[in-house]
């Protein structure tokens, strides 16, 4: 077990220990407030408070755990700013001047995307508005990166604590916007994508869609028996999502009264 010393605990601290003591370096956790608690303990510790308590793992708190409302987080920010990607996967996590775990829970929480923000067409956080994008750690699993700084921390402070972490689990998803290129539109989106397709002089697609049409072919976005053979051979399970909206300006799947569809 791992003892996290705080001056107060909210939920934001109860979230942000859990996830990643817990959920990704397999320890449990126990939050306290009372210091001979914490003096006493014999384990691996750590004193998340701004005065130094001896024999303890100190990070100096920022304020983000201990707040309740949503707030630019002009601070913490910059002091990622100052950190470059190269960087964090050198240092170590006593060389960073920032803290690890209000740093985690921004990033985790996605924080920044309660902040005013300049939508995109469909009201979404644009990616380039991201402090990931800015700081190019897009690829960067950062709060893993984190997490992986603390184990090594806590292994070297306190030789042969068990720290088992998380089994690595591979679950392919499969996202079925549409299902098929040329089955199953119906007579109306038949024609009309027949006639985009003479319009446009289309010919080899043409004649891939008079092949398809005919059974003669193959659908070209018709994948499941691949998706199966792959599953079966890596033994491995397979998670579909498949959109069955109603046809509409940006869904354009076929539809699943059809019983090709089906």
């Amino acid at each position: 077990m791992i003892l996290v010393y705080c001056d107060h605990i909210t939920s934001r601290h109860r979230f942000i220990f859990s996830y990643i003591f817990e959920d990704m370096l397999g320890m449990s956790l126990h939050l306290t407030m009372d210091q001979n608690e914490f003096v006493s303990f014999a384990g691996p510790k750590i004193n998340y408070r701004k005065s130094d308590v001896t024999g303890a793992i100190r990070f100096r708190p920022h304020p983000l755990l201990s707040e309740t409302g949503i707030s630019p987080q002009v601070k913490l920010v910059e002091q990622l700013n100052n950190v470059t990607v190269q960087q964090f996967n050198s240092l170590t996590i006593e060389q960073l001047s920032i803290d690890p775990f209000a740093l985690s829970f921004y990033l985790v929480t996605r924080y920044e995307e309660y902040l005013p923000f300049h939508p995109d067409q469909h009201d979404r956080f644009p990616v380039d508005q991201s402090i990931a994008f800015e700081m190019n750690f897009l690829r960067l699993p950062l709060v893993n990166v984190i997490a992986e700084m603390l184990k090594k921390h806590i292994s070297d402070q306190y030789p042969g604590t068990a720290i088992p972490g998380q089994p690595f689990h591979f679950l392919p998803t499969v996202d079925i916007d549409i299902a098929f290129a040329h089955l199953g539109k119906g007579l109306w989106r038949a024609s009309g994508a027949w006639a985009k397709i003479l319009l446009t002089a289309q010919w080899k697609l043409a004649w891939e869609r008079l092949l398809t049409l005919s059974g003669k072919k193959d659908d070209p976005y018709n994948n499941f028996g691949l998706h199966l053979k792959l599953a079966k051979k890596y033994n491995l399970s397979l998670l579909y999502f498949v959109l069955v909206g109603d046809l509409s300006q940006f869904d354009r799947n076929t539809s699943y009264k059809k019983s090709t569809f089906r």
